[in-house]
């Protein structure tokens, strides 16, 4: 059973705390939906009947599965797809959550903090926390170990694959 007339009002919040966001833009689709894009990169979209689908590296699409935060795309079981129904208005928190997930992934990958930047310890020895921590606009939040994890190592595999050359492939292979 869904709750529409809180989520009418929780969408709003929703839209005004994601317009914080620097990067995000949120446009109507073709079709209909919203269609959300940060740094140029079509990331997220809601359908008019309340599915969400955000798009996530392999690990990051992994844990979020894991940890509920999402399922699998019903029509792209391992593409970098995954989708969470709008049905309460508690799932708006997971929606944020979610965006919040794919700009931090974005964030430390293009924009990683310098070793200066560093506001605790850990933030030394992980580029990751230390973006995380040197962003106003994610300093917020704190992510599980595993949805953690999966951000360190989906950024290690795009840097390694943006690194890696033809001979280097091809010796992989």
């Amino acid at each position: 059973e869904s709750d529409y007339p809180e989520i009418g009002v929780d969408l709003e919040r929703m839209t005004r705390r994601l317009g914080q966001l620097p990067d995000l833009e949120i446009v109507k689709g073709a079709s209909g939906h919203l269609t959300y894009v940060q740094r140029g990169r079509e990331v997220a979209h809601l359908y008019q009947d309340g599915l969400f689908d955000v798009c996530l590296p392999p690990q990051l699409r992994d844990a979020a599965v894991y940890e509920e935060w999402a399922t699998h795309h019903r029509r792209e079981f391992d593409g970098c797809w995954v989708s969470h129904d709008l049905k309460r208005s508690q799932d708006i928190e997971v929606l944020i959550r979610l965006l919040m997930l794919s700009q931090a992934y974005l964030t430390c990958l293009e924009e990683p903090a310098p070793l200066e930047q560093a506001q605790s310890e850990a933030g030394r020895f992980c580029e990751v926390t230390r973006t995380l921590e040197a962003k106003t606009e994610l300093s917020e939040h704190r992510f599980p170990a595993l949805i953690f994890s999966g951000l360190v190592e989906s950024i290690s595999a795009a840097r390694l694959s943006r690194h890696s050359s033809p001979a280097t492939e091809l010796a992989a292979a």
